[in-house]
């Protein structure tokens, strides 16, 4: 007789909100000044075999961060980002080590403050 592992199922992954000086829900993009000195993108996962605690999350924000980020955390925050465009991206990781299929991404664009 085989043993044939049980199928993985992908681990879901969604972020809820980026706060940037308001809290922004259910956005793909978001364009900022450079005079918001704080931003945190808030996401989750899901799996009915993991606990929401025990899920891992592994994180970027493409063109500023070198490498992928881990953490338990349900947020990441960023503080005083220059001028540029980016991308949030984030995974989730279950107890079995079963990664998401794609990340959830946000689009980000720190443009200069305007002076009017």
């Amino acid at each position: 007789m085989w043993f044939s592992p049980p199928k993985t199922t992908p681990v879901p992954v969604f972020i809820d909100a980026v706060i940037a000086a308001s809290r922004y829900e259910g956005i793909d993009e978001l364009a900022i000044s450079t005079d918001i000195n704080l931003v945190i993108f808030e996401f989750h996962a899901m799996s009915f075999k993991t606990r929401p605690e025990a899920m891992i999350y592994r994180y970027r924000l493409k063109g500023y961060d070198t490498d992928w980020q881990t953490t338990n955390d349900r947020h990441v925050e960023y503080q005083e980002l220059p001028r540029g465009n980016y991308t949030f991206e984030v995974v989730g990781v279950d107890r079995d080590l079963v990664y998401s299929e794609t990340p959830a991404t946000v689009q980000l664009a720190v443009h200069p403050q305007c002076l009017y």
